[in-house]
């Protein structure tokens, strides 16, 4: 699989922006058909407001279009067509009609581009075949007993929610059989708990019901209203017009049949296909895999990973989720003296040495520190070492900051001692490779069992991240660990963010020229939401205080938080700004301000269409995208190199002038109050005037 049939590959699919588009289309289809459905109840045609059972069976396809247009693309388009087949033929509704007739033929068209190009990715894959079976060891044939638990609990569910539904059903009839039709007067209208006190009978015999009512404001008080009185329980009683639904019920069975039909469909196609697979026979592809870190392996392009191979290098073809793995021979299970599998799959002699070429017996540990000839993790520091030893781990997160040595520089003994380093490799991938399909991971010592089919890879810039990660990890690990502390000293714990996670995001960059001034914001597209956010907030707040409180302190407190939550979240986004110059740099995130002198700074990493900067000690500040458009990621660049290289010029961010001298961190990063406190003072005088008014 080369960089260029790959990048037909991933081309055949619909982008999954074509998904977007359509829950989009979806959300306004449903936002039009509630918005014109302005009929009344009518007590001539009770059906009008009353339990309607196509309704509800067509419901669970009109909730799941969304949900599975984005986690299972083939069925979401499938469920939109349905449903709107449905609604155009049971619903009279001609807005709601047309709304989703259009979004039921976007659907079928994107059905159709999506079982296309799974065709053309077929093709594309179809070349050898594996000869003989994938590993000496027999087929895996179990269960994946989380995914069959959550389907029979969903069936449980469901016979328990249709039971219900029953019940429901047939106590209503009931009621409805002793039940008479009282004409009676509307005497109150509670438009808070939507109910009605409607006065029946006349003179002395003259009684009181509440009755539950849809839109209590197309009521007024002394209006004649016909209720469905129950002699036996006169506060079950009703509007003629508006009989109880109980379809709510079934629609939640059927939902839930629906799902753990799903995960029971899903799991028998994953068994059946390494059944299939696992003998071979299969077409056969080579990639190179790397772990995402959460459970998957990504799929990238031979000759990519390691950077070239033009505009689809780096990106991925998709994701496999993991399982478990299978030795693909008898003999690829060594394990060390301990009974634990050895990182080269060798076992462990006495004397002999390990992973990173020390020998604990009688020389240094992970860390290159020899306890016995310093102190150790709980020995009591001076002062003076304390410092030291603190501007030391300042200077190796910014050594790993800038990709001068390996991120798991920063791990102490335990971290290492567990620590699966991402490493890409070559692997072949056995199985038809197309979207929706099972494969098996092949790679030289095991099988990768699939939990479930090929996904996308989530774009940004996680493949940066991975492949500057992954290329000669364990080589990186070997260079950078063992000499990280060769003076016998005790590493100091850091707090290093991220970094301890799963190393930095994205690559750093190489400084660029410099060219006075750098000012870097964000999106004209992300300013404008920031904007609109702010003011939601400063406006939606006060208003919701004064109008929709009536006097509860919890929900004017309630209004108050939200209105405080999406403005700050506002003027991240509108007031998110950086300035490099000769003397500093200065970050604005909205909600504070930074000065950073050059000697603090860290550096800058370009990820996806954004950039992260870090100053001392361990300080991680993200800008999401700086920069739009198709070359999006080539200007973030250049943002990047520029800001890079007004550091590198002031001595502080590239080379060995970018090291920390022990004790001597650099000059202090002053933080101050952002401009969104003034507008955040705006919100509490104008939250407080309209709780006053």
């Amino acid at each position: 699989m080369t960089p260029e049939r790959a990048g037909e590959w991933r081309t055949a699919i619909p982008s999954r922006r074509w998904a977007v588009a359509l829950i989009v289309a979806w959300a306004a289809a449903f936002a039009v058909s509630v918005v014109t459905d302005t009929g009344p109840c009518s007590p001539a045609d009770p059906s009008v407001c009353g339990p309607d059972t196509g309704f509800a069976v067509f419901l669970v396809p009109l909730l799941a279009t969304p949900v599975l247009l984005w986690l299972r693309p083939v069925l979401g388009a499938a469920a939109g067509v349905v449903f709107a087949v449905g609604d155009v033929a049971l619903d009279d509704h001609l807005p709601a009609n047309v709304a989703f007739g259009l979004v039921g033929a976007g659907c079928a068209v994107h059905l159709w581009r999506i079982l296309s190009g799974r065709r053309r990715q077929r093709l594309l894959t179809a070349g050898d075949r594996v000869p003989g079976p994938v590993s000496e060891h027999a087929q895996p044939d179990s269960w994946d007993l989380v995914r069959v638990g959550a389907a029979g609990l969903l069936l449980l569910g469901a016979l328990g929610l249709a039971g219900w539904y029953a019940k429901s059903v047939a106590v209503e009839e009931d009621r409805l059989a002793r039940s008479v039709v009282v004409d009676g007067d509307v005497a109150a209208v509670d438009d808070v708990d939507y109910l009605l006190d409607v006065a029946l009978g006349d003179g002395g015999a003259r009684r009181t019901v509440t009755v539950p009512v849809l839109e209590p404001t197309d009521h007024t008080v002394g209006a004649s209203v016909p209720v469905l009185l129950d002699p036996a329980a006169p506060d079950r009683s009703t509007l003629v017009a508006e009989p109880p639904d109980h379809t709510g019920w079934l629609s939640a069975a059927l939902g839930a049949a629906t799902a753990a039909a799903l995960l029971l469909v899903a799991e028998v196609r994953r068994r059946r296909a390494v059944r299939e697979l696992w003998v071979g026979g299969a077409p056969r592809s080579e990639v190179v895999v790397l772990p995402d870190g959460s459970g998957s392996v990504m799929l990238l392009p031979v000759g990519g990973a390691g950077g070239s191979g033009g505009r689809h290098a780096l990106r991925p073809l998709g994701r496999v989720s993991v399982a478990f793995a299978v030795p693909r021979a008898s003999d690829d299970s060594a394990v060390d003296a301990g009974g634990e599998p050895d990182a080269d799959g060798e076992p462990d002699v006495d004397g002999e040495p390990d992973v990173d070429g020390a020998t604990y017996a009688d020389g240094p540990g992970v860390d290159g520190a020899t306890y016995a000839d310093g102190p150790g993790p709980d020995d009591e520091l001076d002062l003076e070492t304390t410092r030291r030893l603190e501007a030391e781990a300042v200077a190796l997160f910014g050594q790993v900051w800038r990709d001068e040595v390996h991120w798991t520089a920063m791990l102490d003994d335990d971290d290492l001692a567990g620590l699966e380093v991402p490493v890409e490799q070559s692997a072949t991938v056995v199985g038809s490779l197309h979207e929706g399909g099972y494969v098996l991971v092949v790679t030289e010592h095991e099988v990768l069992v699939p939990d479930g089919p090929v996904r996308p890879a989530t774009d940004g810039g996680w493949q940066e991240r991975g492949a500057a990660a992954g290329r000669g990890a364990l080589d990186a690990l070997r260079r950078t660990v063992t000499g990280a502390d060769a003076d016998g000293d005790a590493v100091v714990p850091a707090d290093p963010g991220s970094i301890r996670e799963e190393g930095p995001p994205g690559h750093a960059v190489a400084p660029g020229p410099v060219t006075g001034t750098v000012v870097v914001g964000t999106t004209q597209a992300r300013r404008a939401v920031g904007v609109a956010l702010v003011l939601a907030g400063l406006l939606g707040g006060p208003a919701w205080v004064r109008w929709m409180t009536e006097g509860d302190w919890f929900q004017a407190l309630s209004a108050a938080f939200a209105a405080v939550t999406v403005l700050l979240a506002g003027a991240r986004r509108a007031l998110t700004e950086v300035r490099g110059e000769s003397s500093g740099l200065t970050v604005v995130t909205g909600t504070w301000r930074y000065q950073v002198p050059w000697p603090s700074f860290h550096g800058v990493r370009r990820d996806g269409t954004g950039l992260w900067l870090a100053w001392e000690p361990f300080t991680e500040v993200e800008l999401p995208a700086v920069t739009g458009g198709t070359d999006a990621g080539r200007r973030a660049e250049d943002l990047a190199r520029a800001l890079a290289g007004l550091a590198a010029h002031a001595g502080r961010a590239a080379g060995a002038e970018a090291t920390v001298r022990p004790g001597h961190p650099g000059p202090a990063v002053r933080r101050e109050p952002g401009p969104a406190l003034a507008l955040l003072v705006l919100l509490v005088v104008g939250v407080a005037a309209a709780w006053w008014a």
